[in-house]
């Protein structure tokens, strides 16, 4: 079996990347490296430097049975402040990863997601979660025009190794422990007994992955991965 994945070099994608390289399968990444980093890249597997906006990706799909597509523009502030590179990379950069798998004969589409398109009407105004849902509307168009499987995953506050506490808008976890080690409250935000964050460690988002490859019942359904 040969797996793509895009957004390789990410947190999500390269823990998934070890995960199926332990399994067995052959594993092809993309990534342009604007957000993953390149030590984060697995040894053993085929990797191309490559923008999913590019036409050019299509050659990497050649072969592949199952695509895990996890690339995208996620920092939600900087989402925010630019909708166009936001939509450029998240929405049209979807619709080029379909069309490719769709061309090349890909059995399933993987199509990673986020639960701030449930987060009341504020969050889901915002420019991210646009994107997000508009991607869910990209998969389900393929599978009913062109019979492309997919699976949509909307992941809660997933944490785990390499996740990038480097950014200048760190994920929630992350930002909390760099207020402990500097000795700072870890608030995780204002008016917290109206709100409420649920948290999911990246293994388990991975067992789920793996499920997804060979598991038939998935197929053409929205899943939400928390632990509530």
């Amino acid at each position: 079996m040969k797996i793509l994945i895009t957004g390789v070099a990410g947190f999500v994608g390269s823990n998934l990347a070890d995960r199926l390289l332990a399994a067995g399968p052959e594993v092809v990444g993309i990534d342009d490296l604007a957000y993953g980093l390149r030590e984060q890249v697995p040894k053993g597997i085929e990797f191309h430097i490559a923008d999913i906006r590019s036409g050019d990706i299509a050659e990497n799909f050649r072969g592949v049975d199952v695509v895990f597509h996890l690339a995208a523009k996620n920092d939600l502030i900087a989402c925010q402040e630019d909708p166009v590179e936001t939509m450029q990379i998240n929405v049209a950069g979807t619709a080029n990863v379909f069309e490719a798998a769709r061309k090349a004969g890909v059995r399933k589409v993987v199509l990673a997601t986020f639960s701030a398109v449930e987060e009341g009407e504020a969050r889901l105004n915002g420019f991210y979660a646009i994107s997000k849902v508009t991607t869910e509307r990209i998969a389900a168009g393929f599978q009913q025009a062109f019979g492309l499987p997919n699976v949509a995953v909307r992941y809660f506050n997933i944490y785990g190794p390499r996740q990038d506490y480097r950014r200048i808008h760190p994920p929630v976890l992350s930002a909390l422990i760099l207020k402990v080690l500097r000795g700072e409250a870890p608030v995780l935000f204002e008016g917290y007994k109206e709100n409420k964050r649920d948290f999911i460690f990246i293994d388990d988002i991975n067992d789920f992955h793996l499920q997804c490859i060979t598991d038939s019942r998935l197929n053409g359904n929205l899943h939400r991965l928390g632990c509530s």
